[in-house]
């Protein structure tokens, strides 16, 4: 019983102490916390630009659904059996100093390759998610894109946003924009197709294919994987170098009480117990915070640093990938806290002769 008494008041003890020094060190506490806070972000920006890639190259996969894509310089005498003609024209929308290109497609109500409810307006339209998602568009609202051959706004109204992430598509029945760009009743000058197609190359612009899309992807994450291990490592670094430099100043500013302890007969490790287990709950508790508000920030300002790029933008985690990044935290302060078990070691007894009074 005298035993578990005293067992008790060790542990009060040792928890009292530590809510004093990290009273004390309130200051060393945020540094460490804002250094983390920091790496975090540099930390989400990389995952932020692999998570888009990602989405980009399975998105590329779930909407392509044509094999061959023509594009003409003028219409074929007669299209081609279990093909589907479009009209395609190119405007611009600007957005954050950019002018991007938007592509105004005419299709024929039988076209499989696009899930589109055509109108017969000319102003009701449906746009491409990625273009709704990029200029902030809803159903109802009211858009103007630049059409630069003509140098005249064109307003439209969204009826119906559809799900395309790949590029920014405005929608029209074909023949309703033979009539307001005022082309031949027959004209087109792109072809959809499952099979590829025998086309004097005379006539064409050029041809795109699923393939060429879906590798175009794939090159995209490789590209941009090294820039993510790059900041990966970058963050961790920083938070690394932040805390060890934050706890060794408040070690060395600790030297003396360090030094008496040892003089008192406490061990190292419940030396350690009360000067450096303690960070732990800092640390856990500040993840847990920063983690979620580093995403939350990234996530606002990520689409203004690729307002050039024109596509769908999907920034979305998995419950995992949390767990993980936290995982990583943890992992970082257990190696910098047994680097800094050293520095404590490095205490001497004669820290409290220099210090008598």
């Amino acid at each position: 019983q005298i035993a578990t008494k005293k067992n008790s008041k060790k542990r009060n003890f040792v928890t009292t102490f530590r809510i004093r020094q990290m009273t004390r060190e309130l200051r060393t506490n945020f540094t460490v916390l804002g250094g983390m806070f920091i790496a975090l972000l540099i930390l989400m920006l990389g995952l932020n630009s692999y998570s888009n890639c990602s989405s980009i190259k399975e998105n590329s996969k779930r909407d392509t659904k044509f094999e061959y894509l023509y594009t003409l310089k003028y219409p074929l005498e007669k299209l081609p059996a279990n093909c589907f003609e479009a009209y395609s024209k190119i405007v611009k929308k600007e957005i954050l100093g950019y002018n991007l290109d938007v592509t105004i497609l005419g299709i024929t109500n039988d076209n499989p390759y696009f899930d589109v409810e055509l109108t017969d307006s000319k102003y009701e339209v449906s746009i491409s998610s990625a273009m709704a998602q990029k200029y902030g568009l809803h159903e109802g609202e009211t858009f103007c894109v630049m059409d630069e051959d003509s140098d005249e706004l064109r307003a439209f109204t969204v009826s119906n946003i559809v799900e395309y992430s790949n590029s920014f598509y405005i929608y029209m029945d074909i023949d309703v924009m033979r009539e307001m760009f005022g082309t031949q009743k027959d004209y087109y000058n792109q072809i959809f197709s499952d099979n590829e197609l025998d086309i004097d190359t005379n006539i064409l612009y050029g041809t795109t294919t699923k393939a060429d899309i879906e590798k175009t992807a794939e090159i995209f994450v490789n590209m941009m994987a090294p820039m993510v291990r790059s900041m990966c490592i970058l963050s961790a670094l920083i938070f690394a170098v932040v805390m060890y430099l934050m706890i060794r100043v408040m070690l060395d500013r600790s030297s003396f009480q360090i030094s008496m302890f040892k003089v008192l007969g406490y061990k190292k490790s419940e030396i350690k117990k009360l000067y450096l287990d303690g960070n732990f709950y800092i640390i856990a508790l500040g993840s847990c915070l920063c983690i979620p508000l580093a995403k939350k920030v990234m996530d606002l300002v990520y689409p203004r640093l690729i307002s050039n790029l024109t596509s769908g933008i999907d920034l979305e985690f998995s419950i995992s990938m949390y767990g993980l990044i936290f995982v990583g935290v943890i992992l970082v302060y257990f190696v910098i806290n047994q680097v800094l078990v050293s520095r404590l070691n490095k205490v001497k007894l004669v820290e409290v002769l220099k210090n008598r009074e």
